[in-house]
């Protein structure tokens, strides 16, 4: 039921002079509208948290993709003193984010403690639960960030390999961690720095289950 129909009730109750039941009724107003608020705070801040999580998987991957890169370099030919302060940088941030990642998953522990419920939330849950609705919005909120939907790299219909979650085919969208966008965006830098016409290609997202046929999108986010 929605609050402007609640307001026409109300007032018509008032117009025939039923004032008990017009205030029940305004009770019950203040009473969704309090629910709803507090059913898209949390949202808000579920959804801020699963993409944390995305974030610190696509920046370990992104160092360990560095790191191994930098190491191998090492072989061929001794690192600068520029390139060894990076690899002890990148390979402290490694380190370190054992910790992250545990304090993610108690954020979003405490966040199911907290979830509310009620007719709000069953809608957002319902709503969540069509993958092809859901990776398709997502898509589109990744193209418009400049992320992998925006080119033929396909880096969002594959499946995320991390030993955080070996068990599962996780499928995501860029965050700002995201090592292909990062990379792509040093090649734009350096193109327009010779080139400064040079404009972006924009392409039409694609979607995972026109990738491989699967069902199931995992979103950390």
């Amino acid at each position: 039921m929605s609050m402007f129909l609640l307001h026409v009730i109300e007032e018509s109750l008032h117009r025939v002079h039923l004032n008990g039941l017009a205030t029940r009724v305004r009770h019950l107003e203040l009473h969704l509208r309090s629910s709803k608020w507090r059913v898209l705070d949390w949202q808000k801040r579920y959804q801020k948290e699963e993409y944390n999580g995305t974030y610190i998987l696509q920046r370990e991957l992104y160092l360990n993709e560095e790191v191994s890169s930098y190491l191998e370099a090492a072989k061929r030919h001794p690192l600068t003193n520029e390139e060894d302060q990076q690899l002890r940088e990148w390979e402290a941030e490694l380190d370190q984010l054992d910790l992250v990642w545990l304090r993610h998953q108690c954020a979003l522990s405490q966040l199911m403690l907290e979830k509310p419920h009620g007719l709000f939330m069953a809608h957002w849950e319902k709503a969540r639960q069509d993958p092809n609705k859901q990776w398709t919005r997502e898509s589109y909120q990744c193209l418009d960030r400049g992320g992998c939907c925006e080119r033929n790299c396909g880096c969002c219909v594959r499946p995320m390999v991390t030993h955080r979650l070996p068990e599962l085919y996780v499928y995501v969208h860029c965050t700002e961690a995201c090592g292909c966008c990062i990379r792509f965006r040093e090649e734009q830098e350096a193109l327009k720095s010779t080139h400064p016409r040079e404009g972006l290609k924009y392409r039409l997202p694609v979607s995972v289950h026109e990738e491989d046929g699967s069902s199931d999108s995992e979103l950390l986010t």
